[in-house]
């Protein structure tokens, strides 16, 4: 019986004649940057939660935030914002020629955070379907429509 090939293959090691060694580290390398990854986000999500939590009940209205979603938000984070940049290019919003503005952008994000939609969204935003079907399933869909709406009279 031959080792190498197989369990090489199976850890995402060389192919044979390569260094088993060279494999083991790649192997190794990805583990060590994955937890890395895993233990920043979990600081960015514990800093996030700090921060708000720090916020008194007024503040977190003003941010349309009630203190019982915060949890939901902290967890969000970082695939709802990457979810959201995606979605808003998706749909079509140039947010590089016409940036939202602060509030706007704040209330997108807010809403996306809190769907309860995000497996349908995240099927979508990587599907080749169509770039308007967004609204069966998107809660901020019928602001997109006023920002593209916007975005399109700003053109001519």
């Amino acid at each position: 019986m031959q080792f190498g090939t197989n369990a090489n293959e199976r850890i995402g090691g060389p192919p044979s004649g390569g260094s088993r060694a060279a494999g083991f580290r790649d192997v190794a390398t990805r583990a060590a940057h994955k937890v890395l990854r895993m233990i920043a986000i979990w600081h960015d999500r514990r800093m996030m939660a700090d921060e708000l939590n720090s916020l008194d009940d007024r503040t977190l209205a003003e941010l349309g935030l009630a203190r019982d979603q915060i949890p939901l938000l902290v967890r969000a984070y970082p695939a709802a914002t990457e979810r959201f940049a995606q979605m808003l290019a998706r749909v079509g919003l140039d947010t590089k020629a016409a940036p939202l503005d602060p509030a706007t952008r704040g209330d997108l994000y807010r809403v996306c955070t809190m769907c309860t939609k995000r497996g349908r969204c995240r099927r979508w935003l990587a599907s080749t379907k169509a770039a308007d079907g967004y609204p069966a399933f998107c809660p901020n869909a019928r602001m997109f429509g006023l920002l593209l709406e916007a975005q399109r009279q700003a053109r001519t």
